[in-house]
């Protein structure tokens, strides 16, 4: 499975590797405190080069979101990779945008309110437990971290 991210560049496939051996492995307790939530303005997020900077098309290309699929966008502060998905899935599929700020998922709410995306539900999680409440097809991930 690997082979087909070797066009990626190398810290997207290491995030990659890491949610599949993550999925496959039963994690072990962390229990080392979690950082401070960003507090500060969420839309610094949201400059208009950054989706083809990180070449989230070809990332989500590569993981097959596409019409019908579900995908939880862990950690996803502003909501700038969760409207991107949710445009991509459709009307058919779902975006669970997780993040353990309760100010990311308001800000979340509100966005996709606004923007008129019925796809998107915002989950509260927690520091050890991203409380998915349903199997996703997919995971997007950028600046998170988990502690195995």
């Amino acid at each position: 499975m690997l082979l087909r991210f070797r066009k990626l560049t190398p810290l997207i496939s290491v995030a990659i590797f890491c949610i599949a051996s993550f999925a496959q492995t039963a994690p072990t307790p962390a229990h080392r405190p979690t950082s401070t939530p960003y507090t500060g303005d969420l839309s610094i997020f949201d400059d208009p080069g950054r989706a083809e900077r990180l070449q989230i098309n070809r990332v989500m290309d590569t993981l097959g979101i596409s019409s019908g699929k579900s995908v939880a966008d862990v950690g996803a502060g502003s909501g700038f990779f969760t409207v991107l998905a949710a445009r991509r899935v459709g009307d058919n599929g779902t975006v669970y945008a997780e993040d353990i700020n309760p100010d990311s998922v308001q800000h979340i709410d509100a966005r996709v309110k606004k923007e008129g995306l019925h796809n998107v539900k915002t989950v509260l999680g927690k520091p050890n437990d991203a409380l998915l409440p349903a199997p996703v097809d997919a995971v997007l991930l950028l600046k998170t971290y988990a502690l195995m």
